[in-house]
């Protein structure tokens, strides 16, 4: 076997080590963005598919950033692609049929449901900054722009969840 291979094989041990023990974080993240297990599966797998194609570059940095951040951007991108798709589909079934209020759902399962009511970036935000509990800085760095403008989301996002939730739900200030 020559150098070459050697070098060639311990790059690959490298990223199957790094896949094994971040796949499970990598799906819960995923899953707290898309509110889907399967669709989270499926955006982890994609995100470390990206990663692979960087990993030459990335592995002596910092894949784990690397990797947080295209998990985000994936699912900002997927999320833009599937909301023409949803109108869409929501047009056409002319859906007038409303979730029976008298319905008691869990503090868990309210939520959820608010985090759908934000834009896909203000869930990220939100999920960066409370969940993952990311400095302002840091989710920044991930999305890709100014502490200004995750700031601006996340007061926006609150505002939305402190309409739609109950006050016996604390939200963070």
């Amino acid at each position: 076997m020559s150098t070459r291979d050697t070098s060639d094989v311990d790059h690959q041990l490298d990223f199957s080590a790094f896949v094994e023990t971040r796949w499970r974080l990598a799906v819960a993240r995923a899953y707290r963005l898309t509110l889907d297990p399967s669709e989270a599966e499926e955006l982890a797998q994609d995100s470390f598919v990206r990663v692979w194609e960087k990993w030459d570059r990335i592995a002596s940095q910092n894949p784990d950033a690397y990797l947080q951040r295209v998990l985000t951007n994936r699912y900002l991108s997927r999320t833009r692609r599937l909301v023409t798709m949803r109108r869409l589909v929501h047009v056409l079934r002319h859906s007038d049929s409303q979730p029976d209020p008298a319905e008691e759902l869990s503090e868990r399962d309210m939520l959820l449901q608010a985090l759908q009511h934000l834009t896909p970036t203000q869930r990220a935000v939100v999920l960066l900054r409370f969940v993952e509990d990311l400095s302002v800085a840091q989710v920044a760095d991930i999305l890709g722009c100014s502490t200004g403008s995750i700031k601006t989301h996340t007061s926006r996002a609150l505002a939305t969840l402190r309409q739609i939730l109950p006050t016996t739900i604390e939200l963070p200030t």
